[in-house]
């Protein structure tokens, strides 16, 4: 069994292994991508089927209707794409999850590129996998621009129907946003390769979950600095060069002033001193 605020150094799988069938809500991660940062040689260990063997434990951990969501890219080799992020999203359904939405992550700040025969990179892919239809979505809501005013036109019939069929109602003032959010890469000043922006994993957290259910976070790397979700600006906790940490954060509810208790578990890997 997992306790709360106790530090596991251990695998990841193995962490997951004292997770009990059928009992987390959510999982936020990243795993690496592909060989793109050794991680002080950890990541030399990571291969497809270390991604299927953890993929597998998601998988027995996650609930009925609950929620992968699986940030991931690709590491271009020999002028190509290795499209190992299709590879993993294609597994993931094999064993038997739904590919309920391929969201994209556009960063507003891109990491400037090197001349390539291609367009400059900006973005990342995230997968949200469910198991069976996803019991819990509380949608971030945009603004329309036409809110209130008529809508008259026609549409396509569905179902293979030849055709079109009019439509007449009254746009509404917001709408479920897109999936396409624009955020900013994460400011390091933490030393580690990789850091992970807190506003994605918040609004995904949001998005998929609800207060106190379980949410975790097991991901494959070392020494992983990051902050602890926070409410207001003072923040629940400092993480240095710890592993495996089971974290109880407080995250502001989008709707209101209530409150979402939310935990994450970090499993990484540690290398031996």
């Amino acid at each position: 069994m997992i306790e709360l605020d106790r530090i596991y150094n251990e695998d990841c799988l193995t962490g997951m292994q004292r997770i009990d069938d059928g009992s987390v809500d959510l999982v936020v991660t990243s795993p690496p991508y592909d060989k793109l940062r050794t991680y002080g040689g950890v990541g030399e260990g990571w291969n497809f089927e270390t991604f299927k063997a953890i993929a597998a434990e998601l998988n027995r951990i996650l609930k009925d209707g609950g929620v992968i969501v699986w940030n991931v890219n690709d590491q271009t080799e020999n002028g190509s794409k290795t499209g190992n992020s299709f590879r993993q999203c294609l597994f993931f359904m094999e064993t038997g999850l739904n590919l309920n939405d391929t969201m994209i992550w556009r960063k507003t700040n891109p990491m400037p590129q090197v001349k390539q025969p291609r367009y400059a990179s900006c973005f990342e892919y995230m997968f949200v996998f469910s198991k069976g239809k996803p019991k819990t979505f509380n949608p971030i809501m945009r603004k329309t621009k036409c809110g209130g005013q008529n809508y008259d036109s026609t549409c396509k019939n569905m179902g293979g129907e030849n055709g079109r069929t009019e439509k007449h109602f009254i746009i509404n003032n917001e709408a479920v946003d897109y999936n396409i959010w624009d955020i900013a890469i994460a400011q390091n000043k933490t030393g580690h390769p990789a850091v992970f922006p807190e506003e994605l994993a918040i609004r995904h957290i949001r998005s998929w979950s609800n207060e106190g259910e379980g949410n975790s976070r097991p991901i494959y790397r070392q020494r992983h600095h990051r902050r602890g979700l926070h409410q207001g600006e003072a923040p629940l906790h400092r993480l240095r060069d710890q592993q495996r940490i089971l974290q109880r954060g407080t995250v502001s509810n989008q709707r209101g002033d209530a409150s979402a208790k939310t935990f994450r578990l970090n499993i990484e890997l540690q290398k031996e001193e």
